[in-house]
Order: C-alpha cells, then structure tokens, then sequence
C-alpha cells in the first residue's frame, strides 16, 4: 500500500472519529436535554400541587406527606437520576391501573346496553304481530268486487283442513310464509293509502274556489248557473266515453264521511261569523263617520271661536293705542300712521310666536320712536359660523397615525400625493412682464373690476377717471375712457360689471353712483390727450361710455322721496352713503339687466330698478327674477323705483348671488352674514325684506388652556419611578399594547398641538375632544410618543379649557367667480398657547366658507407675521388679495396675495404656496413653486392685483394707488401633455375634490374655426340646415349639386365680408365716426374661402 493511500485512510479514520464523538455529545446533550424537561415538568407539576394530589392518590393520605418529604419536591434537592423517575413511574404505573378497571367496567356497561336493545326490538316485533292481528280483514277499505278478487289471489292452492288429510306440519309452514309476506303486505297498504290520499288532494283540493259563486255579482248569477249547467254536462259526457262502469272504485270509508261533515260545519260556522263581523265593521264605520263630522265641526267651532277672540282683542288693542296715541281723536284706516302701528303690532305678535312663544305678550320689546332703529337686535335667530376645529395647512401633518380613522389617512396620502404633484406642476410655469405707463394726472389706479368672461378690464384712478381695456390683445388696449374732468380727486371705490359685460357701475367715494354703458359715447381727443392715451399703430383712439343714470349723496339721491316706505316716516333716515353695488339678476329675453343692488353705510340694501327712469327706453319684459307685484311702489331720487332689504345697521362692505343667478349673500363689518331670497315670503308688514337666513362668522380663534387645578391623571407610562414596583419588558409591552388599541379605537383624529422634544427624542401631542369644549373644561388627551420608532411613551388625561381670542381687525373678504366660496381675512395679534409653550406669534388667519354649505373648509392658511408687518397692517390697508378662476390640470383656484410688499399665490385646494417673489442674489433652495424675480417684479405695500383667465395663460395684472404703470405678469404653461394628464387624474382620483364647471375653468384647448372667417362658418351652419330642410322635402341632392351650392355659398359669403371689411376700412379713424370704436378682425383669422367644408376643430394642446 502507497503512501498516499494511507495517508487517505488515515484522514478517514480522522473523519470518522470526530463524526462518531460529534454524535456521542449530541445523545449526550440530548439526553441531559430530556432530563432538563422532565425536572421542569416535574417542578411545574409540583408548585401546581398537582403532583402531590397524585401522590396521595397512589400512596394514600397517610404516606404521601412522607413520600414528598422523603424526595424534597420543594426545592428540587433530590437526585434527578434516582429518586424522582421512581416516584414518577409508581405515579404512572397508578393510573394505568385505573384506567385499566375503568374501561372494564365501560365494556360490561356496554355489553348489558345491548342485551337490553336486543329485548326491546323482540318486544317490538312481538307488538307488531299483534297490532296486525288485532287489525282485522286488511280489504275492509275496498269495494266487493275489488275485494273478491284479491282474496283469490291471496288464497292459497291448497286447503289445510282436517278432511283434507294434510299433515299439520303444513298448517305451520303456510303460517310462516303468510309471517314472511306480512312486510310486503304492509308495505302495499301504505302505498295504497299514499296513492288515496294523493288522489283526494288532486280532485278536491287543488281547487280553492276562487271563482266560485262569490266572486260575481247578483246580477251575474242566472247566467253563471246556465254556464255551469251546460259546463257539467260535457264533463259527464266526456267521463262516461273514457272511464267505464266496470272498474272498481275505491269508497269512502267512514272516516273521510265524518270529516266531511266537520269541515261543513266548520264552513258553515265561519261564513255565520263573517257576517257577523262585516254587520260590526259596517256599524263601527258609520259611527266613527258620524263621530268625525261631529269632531271637525267642533274643531272649526273652536277654531273660529279663537280667531273671534284674538281678533276683539286686536281691535280692541289698537282701538286703546289710538286713544292714547290721538288724546281720543283717533285716526282713519286710509291714514299711513295707523297702517305702520297696525303691521307694527302684528309684526311684533309673528315675532314672539316665532322666537319668544314661551314668554308672555307684556314681556315683549315695544317699537321705538325712533323707526330707523327699530330693527331688532336680536341674535336667537342668528347661527354662530365658527372655524374652530381647522387646522393650518402650513402645521398640518399628513403622515397617517395610529389614531386615525382609516378614510382620514386615505385622504391624507391622497393630499399629500397631489400636494407634491401641484408644486412640481407649478414649477414649470413661465412668467413674461411688461409694463404699461398710465397718466401722471390719474394719481393711480385705486380699484378694479373683470368682466364675467375676462375679455374687459376696467379700472378707477384715484383722480376719478375710468378706463376699459381689451385684454384680448398684446399688449392690452384701451377701448373706453372717461376722464374725471373736475380738478378735485374723487376716487372709484367700486366697478362691478353685468353679465354680459354691456353695462357697469361705478361707486365714487364723494358718494355718486353711476351707471353706465359699454355703448360708444363719442371720441373726445381732449378728453383723451388729459390721459395721455394716443392712437395705436392701426390709428385705434377709445371712446367715451354712455352715462345712463346718476344718484349723488349731496342731492339726498339715496332717500325715500315718494310711496309707502317714504310715508312710513323713512325719509328722516339722514345722508347715507353707497359703498358696494352689485347688479341684480333680473335680466330680460337678450340678457339685460336694468336692476341693481346699493349697500348702504347704515346697513340697508336697495335694489334699484333703471327700467322706468326717463330717456331710457321702452320697458323690457323680464323673463327671469320678474319683479314681485306690490300695491304701490316707493321711489328714491332720479325716480328710480326701488325695494328695500334691510336688517342690521352695520355698513355693507359685500354683495354677491350664489352662482350669479340665485340668493343674494350680504356680509357686513361685523362678520354678520345674510342670504336673501327675493320672495313674497320674505315680505314683512313693514314693506321692506327681510333675511332668509341670517349666519355670523366667529372672528375669534379658540385656544386651550390646561386648568391648575387639576394634575392630570396618567394612564399608561414606561417610565416608572424607582419608588414603584417596576415591570418586566412583557407586561410594559402587553399593556402598551392594549392602551394603544384603547386610542385607535377612540379615532382622537388631529392634534390640537404637537411639540418635539429633541433632548429626549419624543413627541407630545395633545388631542382635543369631540365637541364643543365647554368654558368649564373637559378631559383632553394627552400621548408621548418616543420620535425614532413611534411607541407610545405616555398617555394621561388633563382637563383643558377653552378661551377666545378676538381678531384684531377684519380685514376684508372676497368671492371667488361663481360666488359659491367666500374668503375672509383676520388679523390676529400674538397671544399665548399655554403656561409651557412659547406664544403663538401675529398672524394673519385666511378662512374659506362655503356659501352653499355655509360651513367654513379646509385648507385654512395662516401667515405668520413680524411684528413690523403687524402693525402695518393693523393700520393701514396693507393687505390686497385676487382669487382666480379654476386654473388649468389643477382644476382649482389659486389667491393671489401681497401682504405689505410680500406677494405669493396659494392653492385653495391645497393650501401650498405655489408662488412667490425671489432675490435671486440670494438663492433659496427650499422655495417651491414658481419663483418670480423680485427684481423685475416689483411689489410696493398697497399694490393690488387681477388675474384675468385667458386661453393657455394667465394675466396677473398689477396696479397700485401711488403707482403711474399696470405690470402685467403672463403665466404661461410649459408642462407637457403627459405631465398635464398625470396632474389632472391625481386631481381626479381626490375624494374631496370640488367638481369645477368646464365653462369656469382654464383650459389649454382653444377652439377655432380653422381657416374660416368665423362669419362665414357660422352662416354655412345656418345654410347647411336650410338645404338639409330641402333635401328632407324635395329629395336628396347629387354629389356634383352639393359641391356646386358649397361653391356658390362660399362665393357668396366671402364676397359680403370682403366688401363689409373694405367698408370699414374706409370710415375707420374718421374724426366723429360712430365706427371709430371697432376693431379689426385679429390677422390670425384668413378672408379666403375655404376648399372643404369648415368645422370647428380642437386644437389638442393638453
């Protein structure tokens, strides 16, 4: 053998011996594994007393003590490999014994069960025989013919008779076969009986008689008996062809008789019983009729009696008041005092039974002297608007947690996904500036108003003056312009337009309202060069508005001067002045409106209609918001017929119509919020409206505070002071476990405040209950949670009370474009949160009210401020806002904002500032959004904006009272149509979204009419249905017809624009011309026929 070959068994031995030693220590640690067990067994076993129970068991109750002392179970001194598998075997060997005798004596139990089984089915059987035998002839049932012929059938061929000579032996066989065949026989009795009985219910119970003699009428009986008659007849025809006489025909036995005769006189007892109760109810009906007639009369009587009372005891009322009142001379009924103090009382008796019915009439407030102050002052009518439970978008988190409900961290994946989505959209919109000088003679431009499509913009200068651009063009132009030709500064404090943008109004600050119309009034070059407007490269010069009506305060235009509210003594109300306007809808079948509403500074709203003012034309018919028919109408100035609203004297500082076509919406300097409905209903005594609904938003902001008082009491904590018994990671564990299903379960939503504690690396939050929190205070929830795994540290409960804290100034608010959403601004001063917490600092408080609703919505935006710019604003009107119209994929609308110099634009979806002014001397990575250059765009503390929606972009346009330009911002939308798509399914698929109009949003899809003059296009339309009429009547046109009529209307049509366009060349820039207004068609639009017929195609920019 080679060395190699040793050394290779030798390395096997090796091998071998390290695997065999390998497996000895398993065996080895395997067996001590085993006694390891079965000394923890046995231990477990001994402090359950379980095995001292055994031991008595098997060695009695005199030797068990000794046994166990003899072993020391107690402790487990005694040796596992003796003592204690003997005692376990003895133990074992025991109850294998008992189980053993047990199962013994469960076999005999069972064998005797069955021995008694046996017994009682012999017992059966026996019982069986017999109740056969006791039955008696098993053909009784049948008929004698039937009955013969079975039984020799049944007979047996042979006689057992003694004369027969047959052996005995035989009688007993034939006993026994009859034995065997009894089964059979039984069992052809029941299927004899179940065929009966099936029998029996086919040819009597399958009918109910439902058409029986009851269902017909008197006069219907004489002919239903014939039928029947002749119906019986063929019926007994038909069965004696087909069943024959011979056959047997099972009878009935005497127990079918007997129970025949039962249900008859059951019958006949239930139809006695029938009419018994039919004669009852009849009887019971006339009673109650009579009773009825005799209640009603009673009730009227009463009735009537009431109204007689109440009526003498008003008259006899007002017959006292006029004595009083009169010294006895007293007044006639035609006289216009006694009709106010008549609707006076009765206007206070409505009042009582509506808000005061528990109260008596002497407890009731009477009218003042002093009519203008009548209005009552009370707030049980008024619903509290409070935005108490929202919180800031800027502090809100949208991490989901555990004490969440699971629709609300659904919502706040959702928002935080189409946040994220909002800002990287926003960041690839451009921004394009320009500037437009205006005249240093106008001071500035101190207001501004787009019209409802975004095509006009018509802005008032601080001198006075007013002017309309076309938006439509680059740059804008101006098409209208009136100056202020009086050397005093009269500024436009209101412009609101018409629907249909021919008409708008003007509020001056002198207290002049005018309205006016987009109808071209003439061009003053005189009037013109003072604004320092010139002709445009096409010669374009703007003309002049059309003035239809004037009211001035100094004339006491705004005053009651004829009918029945100038009679009521309310033409002594004083000098009021107009601050807001709005135009009214009413409109006429080519969409006018001559109406239009006037908030006043004492409260009142008067709703003015121009329709009957002199020099304005025939009266129109409105075809919607028709004027509601009164006995005489009043008139303030100018003879302008007028309706008063009227409720509270605060001064009017908005007015609105939900979609501009619905309630009219008043919000006023104190926060109060009315929505009127121009209704009869709504019509008090008084001959003025009243509030359909009457709202007040809480201009105060709710702050907890914990009381002192109480300590707290703690629920759950891990951390346990050394005094205490502490606890093991398993019970700390399983109890935290169960305190956090205890909160998931109480869904405590957002906390109220969350502060982070780096130096212990936890959390504090603090939950608020559900509810009102009372100024008692009630229970809060407070939890601790460790930040880097988020386990609850703490939990405990505080009471917290409530205190408010009132807004330093309301500043303002405003509508968005289809007056559904109101958006007000407060200011708040820096105030405290709690005894720990640092103060919550100034801060401007941006609140959303759904109109529809009337509850406020998220998101809230709050500003925090520097003091600097809090006392700015405070002071000063520092604080201007735009709200847009839903913007592009986003679909949502966007306010544009400039808070003291600082100008950004947040998403009223989301509450992000997706724009903001920038340095770009000093980069900051951490803006998002678009990012202006401050430099270009300049923001002065009083410059205001308006952002007109055009197609593909939006216009920010600029201005300010002490400034001389108009910036115009374009916004462009250079995202590209997968990332417009991806934004517009991330806004789709938001459960929260608010559904916007197509008509009210931006869209980058513009529609044209290709290379058509939109004249033509529209006129083809019109000629393509006269000859589809044609065809309809006359026959369908060839193909070469309908080309050569296609060719000749394009001729045509194009020839009419051509000459009409050369027309106009010719009498445009005319001195005087009334054409000098018109502009020319835009160059992109093509005066050439068109080869193929023209639709109106989309061009797909999304």
């Amino acid at each position: 053998m080679s060395y190699n070959q040793l050394e290779e068994t030798r390395k096997k031995l090796e091998l071998d011996i390290l695997r065999r030693s390998a497996e000895r220590e398993k065996m080895q640690l395997k067996k001590v594994d085993e006694m390891r067990r079965r000394e923890e067994l046995l231990e477990k076993l001994n402090k359950t007393k379980y095995l001292s129970n055994e031991l008595k068991q098997t060695y009695g109750s005199d030797m068990h003590k000794e046994v166990d002392n003899q072993y020391n179970y107690d402790h487990g001194k005694s040796s596992l490999q003796t003592s204690r598998p003997h005692v376990l075997r003895d133990v074992l060997s025991s109850r294998h014994k008992d189980f053993y005798h047990t199962q013994k004596n469960h076999m005999e139990e069972m064998r005797q069960l069955n021995a008694q089984r046996n017994l009682l089915m012999e017992e059966r059987d026996l019982l069986k025989k017999r109740k056969y035998i006791m039955a008696g002839d098993r053909y009784s049932s049948l008929s004698e013919a039937d009955r013969s012929a079975r039984s020799r059938q049944d007979m047996p061929s042979r006689s057992f008779s003694a004369r027969s000579g047959s052996h005995p032996e035989d009688i007993d066989s034939f006993i026994n076969k009859r034995k065997d065949a009894m089964p059979k026989e039984i069992a052809n009795y029941w299927s004899l009986r179940d065929q009966y009985e099936k029998r029996h219910k086919r040819i009597h119970k399958s009918y109910q008689g439902e058409l029986g003699p009851q269902s017909y009428r008197a006069w219907q009986m004489q002919d239903y008996h014939m039928v029947r008659g002749l119906v019986e007849d063929e019926v007994d025809k038909v069965l004696d062809i087909f069943f024959n006489a011979d056959h047997p025909v099972i009878s009935k036995s005497n127990v079918e008789l007997a129970i025949e005769s039962d249900d008859k006189e059951v019958k006949h007892g239930r139809d006695s019983l029938s009419e018994k109760r039919a004669a009852i109810l009849v009887s019971e009906e006339i009673i109650l009729q009579v009773t009825r007639d005799i209640v009603k009369n009673v009730a009227q009587e009463i009735c009537d009696i009431k109204l007689l009372a109440a009526y003498l005891t008003d008259t006899n009322l007002m017959r006292l008041v006029e004595d009083v009142t009169t010294e006895g001379e007293g007044r006639t009924e035609d006289d216009d005092e006694y009709d106010l103090v008549t609707k006076a009382y009765y206007k206070l008796q409505r009042d009582r039974q509506q808000h005061r019915a528990h109260l008596w009439g002497h407890t009731q407030p009477l009218m003042r002297e002093d009519l203008n102050a009548q209005v009552s002052q009370d707030e049980s009518d008024v619903q509290l608007i409070s935005f108490t439970g929202l919180t800031a978008a800027h502090v809100k988190s949208l991490e989901p947690t555990s004490t969440e409900d699971s629709q609300i961290s659904l919502r706040k994946i959702h928002l935080k996904r189409i946040k994220e989505k909002e800002l990287q959209y926003w960041e690839k919109i451009s921004t394009n500036m320009k500037t437009i000088s205006i005249s240093r003679k106008t001071q500035g431009i101190q207001t501004s108003s787009l019209s409802g499509d975004h095509t006009y913009w018509a802005i008032g200068t601080v001198h006075g003056d007013i002017m309309v651009y076309d938006l439509t063009f680059v740059p804008i132009r101006p098409i209208r312009a009136l100056p202020n030709t009086v050397h005093v500064d009269d500024p436009v404090m209101d412009i609101k337009w018409s629907l249909d943008a021919s008409r708008l109004i003007t509020v001056n600050q002198s207290g002049s309202l005018i309205v006016w119309s987009m109808t071209s009034g003439g061009v003053d070059k005189n009037n013109l060069k003072s604004l320092d407007v010139r002709p445009d490269d096409q010669g374009f010069l703007p003309s002049q508005l059309t003035q239809l009506l004037l009211l001035d305060m100094n004339n006491n235009d705004f005053n009651f001067q004829a009918g029945p509210l100038y009679n009521s003594q309310l033409k002594e109300r004083g000098v009021v002045i107009p601050i807001v306007s709005h135009f009214f809808p009413s409109l006429t079948f080519l969409g006018t409106q001559y109406e239009f509403c006037c908030g006043l500074s004492n409260g009142d709203v008067l709703k003015c209609d121009t329709e009957l003012v002199p020099d304005n034309g025939t009266p129109a018919i409105k075809v919607y918001n028709k004027k509601i028919a009164q006995d005489s109408a009043s008139f303030i100035g100018q003879s302008v017929e007028v309706e008063l609203f009227r409720d509270r004297k605060n001064p009017i500082i908005h007015i609105g119509f939900l979609h501009h076509m619905s309630d009219m919406i008043t919000v006023d300097y104190s926060g109060y919020i009315n929505i009127w409905k121009y209704s009869r209903d709504e019509l008090s005594e008084y001959g003025w409206f009243q509030p359909h609904q009457k709202y007040r938003l809480a201009l105060s902001e709710v702050v907890y505070y914990p009381d002192e008082n109480d300590k707290g009491t703690i629920i759950f904590t891990d951390n346990i002071p050394k005094d205490k018994v502490s606890k093991t990671r398993q019970e700390l564990a399983k109890e935290r476990s169960e305190v956090q299903a205890k909160l998931d379960k109480m869904e405590l939503g957002e906390p109220w405040v969350s502060k982070y504690i780096s130096s212990q690396d936890v959390k504090n939050d603090v939950y608020p209950p559900a509810g009102v929190v009372p100024e008692t205070g009630i229970p809060f929830h407070l939890t601790t949670r460790h930040y880097s795994t988020d386990l609850l540290s703490a939990y405990w409960t505080r009471i917290y009370k409530a205190q408010k804290v009132s807004c330093s100034r309301f500043i303002s608010c405003q509508s968005n474009h289809d007056e559904t959403l109101m958006v007000f601004f407060l200011l708040f001063a820096a105030y405290p949160l709690n005894s720990s917490d640092p103060d919550k600092g100034p801060h401007l408080s941006i609140v959303l009210l759904d109109l529809l609703k009337m509850k406020t919505k998220d998101p809230k935006i709050e500003v925090m401020l520097r003091e600097s710019t809090y006392e700015a604003c405070l002071n000063g009107d520092n604080v201007w806002a735009e709200l847009s119209k839903p913007f592009g994929s986003t679909s949502t609308e966007y306010l544009f904002f400039n808070l003291n110099g600082m100008f950004s634009a947040y998403s009223l979806m989301t509450g992000s500032k997706v724009m903001q002014t920038t340095d770009p001397r000093v980069p900051d990575v951490d803006i998002r959004g678009c990012a202006v250059n401050s430099t270009l765009f300049q923001v002065s503390p009083s410059t205001q904006f308006s952002s007109a929606m055009l197609p593909k972009k939006i216009l920010l346009l600029s201005y300010g009272a002490n400034s001389l330009s108009i910036n115009t911002v374009q916004l462009t939308d250079t995202n590209t149509d997968e990332e417009r798509l991806a934004m517009w399914h991330t806004v789709q698929s938001w459960m929260d979204r608010d559904v916007t109009v197509p008509d009210h949003r931006l869209s980058n899809q513009p529609y044209t009419c290709g290379d058509q003059h939109p004249e033509a296009y529209c006129q083809s339309i019109i000629l393509e249905l006269m000859d589809k009429v044609i065809q309809d009547h006359d026959g369908l046109y060839s193909q070469e017809e309908q080309e050569k009529y296609k060719r000749i209307d394009d001729d045509n049509l194009y020839k009419a624009i051509k000459s009409k366009q050369d027309y106009m060349d010719n009498k445009l820039l005319r001195p005087g011309s009334p054409y000098n207004d018109m502009t020319r068609p835009p160059s992109h639009i093509s005066t050439r026929p068109s080869a193929t017929p023209g639709r109106c195609t989309r061009i797909d920019d999304v």
